[in-house]
Formats: C-alpha cells, structure tokens, sequence
C-alpha cells in the first residue's frame, strides 16, 4: 500500500494566485485588523549597529578604547558616499514575526482558500530577508522600575492600542506575554506603493492605533 502526497512533488506548476490582484484590491490608510499570528524565530543574527562617529561623543570615544566598538568609513546609502562611523557588534537575540488580519479587506485567494481577509506581515523585508522584531527586555528608565517592552517597540504600541497594558506592569503572571495580544482589534496604518514601472503593487504595514469605541 502506497501512502504519497494528494499532489505529486514532480509536478512542476507553482501557485496560481495573482498576489498583485490581491494587492491591488486593498485599501491603504487605517484600516481595522486583528492580530492574527505570532511566529518565534529563535535567535537570530543581528546587523552592527552603526551612525556617524561623533569625536565628542562620550559613547563613541569610550566604547573604542574599551574594544566594545570600533571606527570605520561605512557606506551611506542616503549620501551615496562613505562615512566615518561609529560600529558596535550587536548581540543575537530572540525575535518574532506578527502577522493581522484586514478584517474589512477580505480578498480571494483563490485555490482552496478563496475569500478570506487579507492577512498582512506587520515586519518590513528586503530582498526578500525578513525584518524579525526583538523579543526582550529593556531595563527600566528611573531607579525601581519595572523591566518591560522598550516604549517604542510594536509589543508596547500594540498593548496601548488594544488595552492590553496587563501586559507591561511587570507582574510575574502577565508582564511580557504577547499571546494575549492575540485576537485583539486595533487600526493598522496601510500604506500602498507602486513600482517605478507601474506593474506591481506593494501593501506596508506602517504603524498602529487603537480602534474606534463602538
């Protein structure tokens, strides 16, 4: 008795759905979403931090001389030249990818998914290399505070939006749990690009908001 996959792995046919068509028939501004699924990817390589060495900068002149950074011309792609920078290696560390559904944005995908809503990465990407989102603690800005989220991290964001504080209290029980943010409403901010020939579509997750009280 043979025991092999529905569709044969020989056959050669990729997808058929048109993701430009999807892209296409999205709305871009702020747009009601549900966070849909938290996915850990482990630890993970980071980039060296780099800006522009400052000699009067107690941070840039004392981490070279301790070894923990070092000087160097760093291309800058905004200039389009190299510039004299400050390189700090950064640590590995643990991150996940977010994903929230368009709950007013349902498109057809056709195949045997057919029309559900649109579900949009809330990480960037280049080159097709994910962006993961750090996943830790940051210590507490004032003498006996708590260790939580960074103020500016999505977690942060997206706990205010959706009234999730719970979890950055720093209790032992709720502090850092992301799972509860799981299922809760909040605005997504969309913005739509085109390419520079005009054939192609690309939907962005941009930011976060809270919903409007019903």
């Amino acid at each position: 008795m043979s025991f092999k996959p529905q569709q044969s792995a020989n056959k050669s046919e990729g997808s058929s759905i048109d993701w430009n068509a999807i892209n296409v028939a999205v709305k871009g501004g702020s747009r009601p979403c549900r966070l849909s699924l938290i996915i850990d990817m482990g630890t993970q390589e980071r980039e060296d931090f780099v800006e522009a060495y400052n000699p009067n900068s107690e941070k840039h002149t004392s981490a070279i001389e301790q070894g923990t950074a070092t000087r160097g011309m760093v291309m800058d792609n905004q200039l389009r030249k190299e510039v004299d920078s400050f390189i700090k290696p950064q640590k590995p560390v643990q991150q996940l990818v977010m994903f929230g559904d368009l709950t007013s944005d349902a498109v057809n995908y056709g195949e045997t998914l057919g029309n559900q809503p649109y579900r949009i990465m809330m990480n960037s990407q280049f080159d097709g290399k994910i962006k993961g989102t750090t996943f830790g603690a940051v210590p507490p800005s004032t003498k006996g505070g708590i260790w939580t989220f960074h103020g500016n991290s999505i977690f942060t964001k997206l706990a205010n939006a959706t009234d999730n504080q719970q979890i950055l209290d720093g209790s032992d029980a709720n502090n850092m749990d992301v799972s509860q943010l799981l299922g809760s409403a909040f605005m997504a901010t969309i913005v739509k690009k085109q390419s520079p020939d005009g054939t192609k579509t690309y939907v962005n997750f941009k930011g976060v908001s809270a919903a409007p009280e019903m």
